[in-house]
């Protein structure tokens, strides 16, 4: 598994810190943004794994780049929320400052689930307006910025 570079993350994503070798948090869910949905949160931590950063590095690498300084608000201020196609997931969904729309796909906790686990950002990718629309025709949105 590649090294990750945690003070140079650190320095890259605005207002996290690291929370241990492989985890850094990212926000705080707001829950008013889930209260249209039956999720139930269990902790209102969300943080970003090695596997995660890996992922994202390996699979969207521009994406990576474009948004990691701005993940935190990305995830504080979505333009909405659909459930995803997963069990416990959700996707939120924000334009950044180019205008281009990205997803973050994360895990929430469950009652199943050890106490070290926290609600986990899984991937994230940037999406064309194509898909934009069809996931507003065919997906479940809980959340929608007025």
């Amino acid at each position: 598994m590649p090294k990750i570079n945690y003070k140079q993350l650190k320095e890259d994503v605005k207002g996290v810190k690291v929370k241990r070798n492989n985890a850094i948090d990212i926000a705080q869910i707001d829950e008013t943004l889930l209260k249209n949905s039956d999720f139930k949160l269990l902790t209102k931590n969300l943080v970003l794994i090695d596997k995660s950063i890996i992922h994202i590095k390996e699979r969207h690498p521009n994406d990576y780049e474009d948004v990691i300084k701005d993940i935190s608000n990305m995830v504080r201020s979505p333009d909405s929320i659909m459930i995803g196609n997963k069990p416990h997931t959700l996707v939120y969904m924000t334009r950044n400052s180019k205008g281009h729309m990205y997803q973050v796909v994360i895990r929430l906790k469950d009652e199943g689930m050890s106490d070290e686990f926290q609600n986990s950002i899984i991937t994230l990718n940037r999406i064309n307006e194509k898909r934009y629309k069809r996931y507003k025709k065919s997906r479940q949105f809980i959340y929608k910025k007025e």
